[in-house]
């Protein structure tokens, strides 16, 4: 028995006009559909009652527009005639102020795509513009129909969402790019098994869209090209040439956060393809020609920032590139590691600038040992050093060489004299016999004779933190300074040397999963310790997001 026919609901309770007239619709609709599924061959006839399915979306009430989302793409194929119409009512569907009715409708949506594959272009469409929505369930509900048509139609599924990235509003723009990410990366595998146009239209869109993207998106389309089957094995090398390119190196340096932005982004991109052989010259020789003559210009922060790029690609470093940028690392070394002061002010020391700047060093000099002769003055080993150009200046060299060497090792022999109090310092604040530490690297005595002791455990994890870091740090700066001591050298850069780990990445220097903090600089005084620390404006720009118009015109990073 009909609920309408009694005026009842369910537990006996009088239902009010409009639950009566919901329900008349819904027993209305499930006659509708009992007579579409009799109809057999002669259902084309029934075109009235798919008329009365799609009216339903416009007057019926709630049940019924449920109901109608199911019914609606269950009988698509049958009235062609009828399509624009059914499309027309299932949008409208989607706009509802009821959630569980465009979730239905969303459903309904991808079940017509499943049935009727020319219509993929059309639902992907919508689809898209859904993933705009603010509820969770309807978003997870939009990107699972999203991804069951990719399966479906791959290449007309990617046209439509393809044209929102290239001439939709930003808003929907950055909402496609978030589903590239989430929902198409991790598929595109599976997604392109045997559908070579499939890649190639990927690949000459994606080529297109990065004409004018951020860092972001620069991302999302590299991950997208790194599972092309074009790319596979060696021949992922050949994006290197797209990182370069969007790294704008063939332009002069400018010391502004945009540009430092944009070098550190594509640097810490290309790392990865560096690990499988890809040349790191094009970087290296920026980094020495354009960036270190503006290297003064630059804030702290922007300091550090340059210095652990240029320490993260010295790795990949060939002989000829170290034999050209060695001299510039030796410069930072004199600017950067003092000498031991003859006055009451010891300078100061900034650790974080020293293991990137050590680190460079010893990784370049590992690859032309024979020339350290002629820069620093120092011998390595059984290398012998490079014959000087005219034998004339041999001596007047020698001369020089030696007093090069005598103020290398005497920046070296005071840095290591500071790490070893600083090292000590950290392991008792790790250990909470400090509270402090010293104001400065040669005032461990004043230091520990005033300190208390407290519990490791009262310590707070940023403490804990900051303490672990500055360790990490120290440490490495110790093992590199020590072997600079020994006669001959002991360059970390050669495979008889345990490896160093820079303290700022995650597992090793070629980890492609390296991750950057923002970091504080671990230096000798106190007081500057945080000077590495970002200060507002000095976060990467142009990512996915933010005001429209402030995006467009700023979409290149």
């Amino acid at each position: 028995v009909s609920t309408q026919s009694t005026g009842l609901d369910p537990f006996g309770l009088e239902m009010d006009n409009d639950k009566q007239k919901d329900l008349k619709e819904v027993d209305q609709l499930y006659e509708i559909a009992a007579k579409l599924d009799v109809a057999g061959e002669n259902i084309k006839n029934q075109q009235s009652s798919y008329q009365s399915i799609l009216a339903a979306v416009k007057d019926g009430g709630k049940n019924a527009k449920k109901l109608s989302c199911q019914f609606i793409p269950k009988y698509f194929k049958y009235f062609p005639e009828l399509e624009d119409e059914a499309m027309e009512a299932l949008t409208k569907l989607c706009e509802e102020d009821d959630l569980p009715t465009r979730v239905s409708a969303i459903r309904g949506l991808c079940q017509l795509a499943k049935d009727n594959p020319p219509h993929i272009f059309g639902v992907a469409d919508l689809l898209a513009q859904l993933l705009q929505s603010d509820d969770q369930l309807e978003l997870d509900n939009v990107k699972h129909a999203t991804v069951s048509i990719l399966q479906i139609d791959p290449k007309a599924t990617l046209e439509a969402l393809f044209n929102h990235i290239v001439g939709g509003e930003n808003n929907l723009r950055e909402k496609v790019l978030l589903f590239f990410k989430e929902k198409l990366v991790p598929i595109l595998p599976q997604i392109l098994q045997s559908k070579p146009d499939v890649e190639k239209y990927l690949y000459e869109q994606t080529k297109k869209v990065l004409l004018d993207v951020s860092a972001g998106e620069f991302k999302v389309f590299l991950e997208i090209l790194r599972a092309l089957k074009m790319f596979e094995g060696e021949k992922v090398i050949q994006l290197m040439d797209i990182i370069v390119e969007q790294a704008e190196l063939s332009t002069d340096f400018s010391p502004y956060e945009e540009k430092i932005t944009r070098l550190n982004g594509c640097i810490h991109l290309a790392l990865p393809f560096m690990q499988k052989g890809a040349s790191n010259s094009a970087f290296l020789n920026y980094l020495n020609s354009k960036v270190m003559p503006e290297f003064d210009k630059l804030t702290e922060y922007q300091k550090l920032t340059v210095l652990k790029d240029m320490a993260e690609i010295s790795y990949f470093t060939n002989v000829t590139d170290a034999k050209t940028v060695l001299p510039t690392i030796y410069s930072l070394i004199q600017l950067y590691i003092p000498k031991k002061s003859s006055g009451s002010d010891e300078p100061k020391i900034n650790f974080s600038f020293v293991e990137c700047i050590l680190f460079a060093f010893h990784q370049m000099a590992s690859k032309c040992p024979a020339v350290l002769k002629s820069i620093c003055g120092v011998n390595v080993g059984n290398y012998a050093p490079e014959k000087p150009e005219k034998l004339a200046s041999s001596t007047i060299q020698a001369a020089q060489q030696k007093d090069n060497s005598t103020d290398f090792q005497s920046r070296i022999r005071y840095l290591e004299e500071n790490i070893i109090i600083y090292v000590k310092e950290l392991d008792q604040a790790a250990a909470g016999k400090s509270n402090s530490l010293s104001s400065s690297s040669s005032s461990t005595s004043s230091s520990s004779s005033s300190s208390s002791s407290i519990s490791p455990n009262e310590l707070t994890n940023d403490k804990k933190e900051e303490i672990s870091r500055a360790l990490k740090t120290t440490k490495n700066i110790q093992t590199m300074a020590q072997a600079l001591l020994r006669l001959p050298l002991n360059l970390i850069g050669k495979a008889s040397h345990p490896q160093v780990h820079l303290s700022w990445v995650a597992q090793n220097p070629v980890d492609n999963q390296n991750k950057r903090g923002a970091e504080p600089a671990v230096t000798a005084n106190k007081k500057s310790r945080t000077e590495g620390k970002p200060q507002p404006g000095h976060h990467k720009k142009g990512g996915v997001g933010g005001n429209k118009e402030k995006n467009r015109n700023k979409r290149r990073f």
